[in-house]
């Protein structure tokens, strides 16, 4: 029998999520589905309880009650019981629903148990609001709803209420969070399927609708409003259906493996993933603006207290419009007689900066109308006065986000338009194109904080914060078309520029630093200060204005990546290019060469020549670990040997340590002091002197053979497991080979998928072909990681054989790829 279910259950899935199902009707299929699986169950209940049981009800609850079933969604249910139950009877009835294969939620409880369960959590309380019928008792579901579900959110519908509200304010407004994740979360994400049910539950509760209610027309907005939420819910519903099929379990995050495929399944074409993404952006922002036009008019339904403190306490800007609580309303508001709608609503958006403000949704609303009704072509004033507004000295960065939202920026900037919701896959960005560029802008807005290492001692003229707020709004604005994003950003905002009155040669420097605006990362996190492409940076550039300019713009771009792509190590590093850059172009300093496979005690400071000083003709390691802001150095001293540099990484990897930098020096009398920057591990805290100690006991375990690095690795996996190696990332592995970089040592560049113990998988292929590492520096952006190796062969000169080079990329590239 239960075999018979499983096949059947298997069969609805197929039948019903078909792709031309879904194309046709999806909320329509997701109810019949539902209504198919309420059957199932039922017959399960039937089978091993029996049809005319009066003393157990089956409800469903949560995504199961409201009849919105996905594939793979958990069966959420509540037996009710009453006191001369048999539990043998719903024990084996659950272990059927078990066997049967369903994801199952299930809770019993009698009447008054639920009464008890009510008021411990908003989940519990969300999910008795969505009980359904399915079968056995009827009366017990109708007590549970007249007896608990009723008297308990009348008397705690303002506790729930303001509960709600909080949650979908604490997504919406939090600085640090964004709906524009390019792997969303589709349930739990910030104006996803959860946050559009908590507004649907207030409503509800708010209106007494304590039993399932599958329309959201009780919800209080327009009509069109109504009509764009739930084509946009439904297409959330829609895409998280076909990512249950396509995976073939529950999952809600959307990642970059499955977009392709699930694009494919909505009918958009095997490679339809960009689009597939650009339309669920579009759905979550609709969601987005339902929210806050619900969380206002949540605000508007005031108390006689209220009204009088609206009256007292908002300060009328104009006629028709006020501020209050830091936001400008104004709903009626209407251009004046002989002024535009642009200029009317370029005066709108210059009141937010005079006053701070944000823009009431209402206000939103009527700027959205009128640029969608608006036929009249843009004025130069106007854009003249949006270069007024760039060098303000305060902050912008909520004014152009809703600039952008509204769509007025677009008119501003056609260009930018064409990067609204647009996903890079590169594997770097956590964000699409038209969110980081405005994250960026708003990075900007904190320059004078003097957070950053330097950044305080920059001085910015007005000017100067307008060329820097515009160079930033351009600067990826070449990822609208094909090809070097940098080159076309230059060709399309040379376009734009032309339409602008400022000089030329301020033109010229926001084309330069849009061209150039990946540069100063590059020589930060790749490069050293002896190779000659600072130099020749540096001579490209000329002027400090132009290098305080790149360094913020790098700085804001870093940042906006993603969520924690910025680190302190990162921070210093690129200050020191910054200062290198700025000494070159001020005295023309020329920078010695600090990296030598053999050095001589000159090479070294003097607490390093201690610590040289200290190694014996053992093998007994000499450690020193100094902490700094984000990361510690480690200095590690020893009688070289071969595979030396290897097994010091392999104990440091083991022992959880993300390694930043190292830089390896050998000393004429064969000994070896290494340096490297780490970040300490995130799973385990242990204070470094425990970390040395076990660094040391590993190292001696290796060198008396009783242990293998590759032993302490697999066991820190084994303890620890790391995320699975994402396949679709394969394409983004590649290994280049550059004699010209260096004036002494060949480069290799390594960018692959960041995995564990990475830097120990590459260096120990290199010591296998008997290369020697001079120094690494390691650069990691969200999932990927960008390596750069300066070597040389055993006999201190460059690898310029070309069959060397295939075979080091051949052995290079089988590493990378192995599990």
């Amino acid at each position: 029998m239960i075999q018979n279910y499983r096949k059947e259950l298997s069969s609805l899935r197929e039948n019903f999520f078909k792709s031309e199902n879904l194309h046709f009707n999806t909320l329509e299929t997701i109810h019949s589905f539902t209504k198919a699986v309420d059957k199932l169950v039922c017959r399960v209940f039937e089978d091993n309880i029996g049809k005319n049981n009066s003393t157990i009800c089956l409800v469903a609850l949560g995504g199961y009650g409201r009849l919105e079933l996905c594939p793979h969604s958990d069966i959420d249910i509540l037996v009710i019981h009453e006191d001369d139950h048999k539990k043998e009877d719903i024990a084996r009835f659950v272990r059927a629903l078990w066997d049967t294969g369903f994801p199952l939620g299930c809770v019993v409880r009698s009447i008054t148990e639920c009464k008890k369960i009510l008021g411990e959590d908003t989940a519990t309380d969300s999910s008795l609001l969505e009980t359904r019928y399915l079968c056995g008792n009827h009366l017990l579901h109708q007590k549970l709803i007249q007896m608990v579900v009723k008297p308990y959110f009348q008397k705690r519908s303002t506790w729930f209420l303001s509960e709600m509200q909080t949650s979908l304010k604490n997504g919406l407004f939090a600085p640090a969070q964004t709906l524009y994740m390019v792997e969303p979360d589709l349930k739990s994400g910030i104006c996803t399927l959860r946050d559009s049910q908590r507004m649907i539950w207030s409503q509800r509760v708010v209106e007494r609708l304590f039993t399932e209610a599958n329309a959201h027309d009780f919800l209080p907005l327009s009509e069109s409003q109504k009509i764009d939420f739930q084509k946009a819910y439904e297409y959330l519903l829609k895409i998280r259906s076909c990512l249950h099929m396509v995976a073939g379990r529950r999952i809600d995050i959307l990642e970059f493996s499955f977009q392709n495929e699930v694009a494919d399944l909505m009918g958009l074409g095997t490679f339809g993933a960009g689009v597939l993404m650009e339309q669920f952006f579009k759905a979550v922002s609709t969601i987005k603006f339902t929210l806050l036009s619900y969380l206002e008019h949540r605000s508007n339904g005031l108390t006689l207290f209220e009204r009088i403190r609206r009256n007292i306490s908002s300060v009328r800007v104009n006629r028709k419009i006020f501020l209050l609580d830091g936001i400008l309303y104004g709903s009626d508001s209407d251009p004046p007689a002989g002024v535009t709608a642009y200029s009317w609503i370029m005066s709108i958006f210059e009141m937010c900066l005079s006053y701070q403000a944000n823009l009431s949704v209402q206000l939103q609303s009527k700027i959205r109308f009128l640029l969608q009704n608006s036929e009249e072509t843009l004025d130069a004033t106007i854009l003249s006065r949006f270069i007024t507004m760039l060098s303000a000295r305060t902050h912008l960065g909520l004014i152009i986000r809703n600039m952008h939202e509204t769509g007025f920026l677009g008119k501003l900037i056609p260009e930018f338009e064409l990067l609204r919701c647009k996903v890079e896959y590169d594997s770097y960005h956590e964000f699409t194109v038209d969110q980081h560029t405005i994250m960026a802008f708003s990075i900007v807005d904190t320059i004078d904080s003097g957070k950053d290492n330097g950044i305080g001692n920059i001085t910015l003229s007005a000017a100067d914060l307008c060329l820097l707020r515009l160079t930033v709004l351009l600067h990826d604005i070449g990822k609208s078309q094909p090809g070097n994003h940098s080159q076309n950003g230059v060709r399309i905002a040379s376009v734009f520029l032309d339409k602008l009155t400022i000089p030329v040669k301020d033109g010229q420097r926001i084309l330069f630093l849009i061209e150039h605006h990946l540069e100063l990362s590059t020589l930060s996190f790749r490069r050293m200060p002896g190779d000659h492409t600072f130099t020749d940076f540096a001579r490209i550039i000329a002027d400090r204005k132009t290098l305080d300019m790149l360094y913020i713009l790098t700085i804001a771009d870093i940042k906006s990546v993603g969520l924690k792509t910025w680190t302190e190590w990162k921070g210093m590093l690129l200050f020191e290019a910054y200062k290198n850059l700025l000494s070159l172009i001020e005295n023309s300093t020329k920078y010695p060469n600090v990296l030598s496979h053999k050095s001589d005690r000159s090479s070294f400071s003097d607490n390093q020549i201690k610590l040289l000083e200290q190694v014996s003709n053992t093998d007994d390691l000499i450690l020193e670990m100094q902490e700094f802001a984000g990361f510690e150095q480690l200095t590690v001293c020893g009688r070289d040997r071969p595979h030396f540099f290897e097994e010091i990484v392999g104990c440091l990897s083991s022992e959880g340590y993300n390694i930043l930098s190292a830089t390896i020096f050998t000393t004429s009398d064969n000994k070896a002091l290494d340096i490297f920057q780490l970040e300490p591990d995130t799973v385990v805290s242990i204070r470094p002197g425990q970390r040395i100690a076990n660094i040391r006991k590993k190292w001696e375990q290796i060198c008396n053979g009783s242990k293998t690095v590759q032993s302490f690795i697999d066991e820190r996996l084994k303890k620890y497991p790391r995320k699975a190696f994402r396949s679709t990332l394969q394409g983004s592995i590649s290994v280049t080979i550059n004699n010209s970089i260096s004036p002494d040592y060949t480069v290799i560049e390594v960018k692959s998928p960041d995995r564990f113990a990475l830097l120990y998988r590459i260096s120990h292929c290199l010591s296998n072909l008997n290369i020697n590492i001079i120094s690494a520096k390691l650069s990691t952006l969200i999932s990927l990681v960008n390596d750069v190796f300066y070597v040389c062969g055993p006999d201190g000169k460059k690898l310029e054989k070309i069959a060397l080079h295939s075979e080091i990329k051949e052995k290079l590239r089988t590493v990378l790829t192995s599990r």
